[in-house]
């Protein structure tokens, strides 16, 4: 292709991630196992990390939304005739 360097090839501009440096593997797996553990750590200090007395609220809130919705519901699961009839 005439006129057309190695830098004006469409797939190098659409890729900018792509570089001419070499990338070291080792410290690319281990760059990315403390991203994965940092996210984790995130996640639990999250979870974990509540007072008790937020996380019994959050549960009793959770609770009654749950009955709410139970309590409106049409048919009961119990009943007799719930179509399986065979």
């Amino acid at each position: 292709m005439p006129g057309r360097t190695r830098t004006d090839a469409p797939d190098l501009q659409e890729r900018p991630d792509m570089t001419s440096k070499p990338i070291n593997l080792r410290q690319y797996r281990k760059r990315k196992q403390r991203e994965d553990k940092a996210k984790t750590a995130e996640a639990n200090r999250i979870a974990h990390g509540t007072p008790k007395a937020v996380s019994d609220l959050a549960k009793a809130r959770q609770d009654l939304a749950k009955k709410r919705v139970e309590a409106h519901r049409r048919e009961d699961k119990s009943s007799p005739d719930d179509g399986d009839n065979q």
